[in-house]
């Protein structure tokens, strides 16, 4: 078996997977200065993830560079021929792993904090735990029930049980108006992201209550997954209620509503702008690389495993985050988090976004 990945770029040398590989622990970072910012205490402390992820994470891109080589993009895996993926693999369920302890953790601490110190503790562990987001729309992308089971676990417990049925309709109508996912040209996150939200959880709903009810079955029963899913989240609801009471209910909910919120701003951030064509017929053109935005920096792709090379994703959508490339698409001028923070101030956002929009953007 073959255990070596070779760099498409002149020059770099080739390197054994589990080395590889090494560079996508970095993702245990996040929960790494989360808990022990908040174990050691004061401000500094407890804006650790913030300090990673806007500070830390953009200047380090800056230092390493891009995944862009002269005028040659440089995948983050290129022809690797090694067919033991077992390295790549093992990240994802420590993540599983540190994702179910981060949260005990988080809601143990919630229960001697104060209600602002609460607000805070959430909105920093709903920073790390939207990462689980992407670790789960890894795993949904894959064959294995087990996987997809762990995915389902992940999503539950951010309260995003349905992101799979949404996230399959995602693929399909992606870069048209008909996509709750696809951000439109001049629209704002404040517009966005309660449309893709809610865009997405009533067509989830009605989307499994109209296959059962094809089938002649019930719509609330365990082969409805999002009732199955949200049914999950309900019952860890309950649980945390029995074990540790309000403090911990409000603990568990906001850390969701700050993991769905920086998912939702991702996604509004991967396709704003770009619109496929209407051909003659009335249907519109194929998917290709125009129809994503590419943010090829080193340190944020490792810590998210990869979920800002998009373009490749969506030409193909079973590839592994370790096989993706970085090829030919319109590209962002920074990671995704210092994007998000942009994106917030619409002005500025137009400003920086608009003249990178492809000329052909629909």
């Amino acid at each position: 078996m073959y255990t070596e990945v070779q760099q498409r770029v002149p020059g770099e040398p080739v390197m054994s997977a589990k080395l590889y590989a090494l560079r996508y622990y970095t993702c245990f970072l996040g929960p790494i200065a989360l808990i022990i910012g908040w174990e050691l205490g004061g401000l500094p402390g407890r804006a650790a993830t913030l300090v990673l992820y806007e500070l830390v994470a953009p200047l380090a891109d800056i230092l390493l560079g891009s995944g862009i080589v002269g005028d040659k993009l440089a995948g983050n895996r290129v022809n690797r021929v090694s067919t033991d993926v077992n390295w790549f693999r093992i990240p994802l369920y420590l993540w599983v792993v540190a994702h179910g302890t981060m949260l005990m953790w988080m809601i143990s601490k919630a229960l001697s904090l104060g209600w602002f110190e609460i607000c805070c503790l959430s909105w920093a562990s709903g920073l790390v735990t939207s990462v689980s987001i992407a670790v789960a729309h890894e795993l949904l992308h894959r064959r294995s029930k087990f996987d997809r089971s762990l995915a389902s676990f992940l999503l539950s417990t951010v309260l995003f049980g349905h992101y799979r049925i949404a996230h399959n309709e995602h693929h399909r109508r992606v870069a048209t108006t008909e996509d709750f996912g696809t951000a439109r040209f001049n629209e704002t996150p404040y517009e966005f992201v309660p449309r893709s939200v809610f865009g997405g959880l009533i067509f989830s709903f009605l989307s499994e209550r109209s296959r059962l009810s094809a089938k002649g079955g019930a719509w609330c029963t365990h082969q409805n997954e999002f009732v199955l899913n949200w049914g999950m989240s309900i019952a860890f609801i309950g649980l945390i209620w029995l074990a540790c009471g309000m403090k911990g209910v409000v603990t568990f909910i906001c850390q969701a509503l700050v993991a769905i919120s920086v998912h939702e701003m991702t996604t509004y951030i991967e396709h704003y702008g770009l619109l496929r064509k209407r051909r003659e017929d009335g249907k519109y053109e194929k998917v290709s690389y125009d129809h994503s935005w590419l943010a090829p920096q080193r340190l944020t792709n490792y810590l998210t495993f990869n979920v800002q090379v998009h373009p490749d994703h969506h030409m193909h959508a079973l590839k592994p985050y370790e096989d993706l490339e970085m090829t030919k698409s319109p590209i962002l001028p920074a990671g995704y988090p210092p994007m998000m923070l942009l994106a917030f101030i619409t002005p500025l956002w137009k400003r920086v976004i608009h003249p990178r929009l492809p000329a052909n953007a629909n």
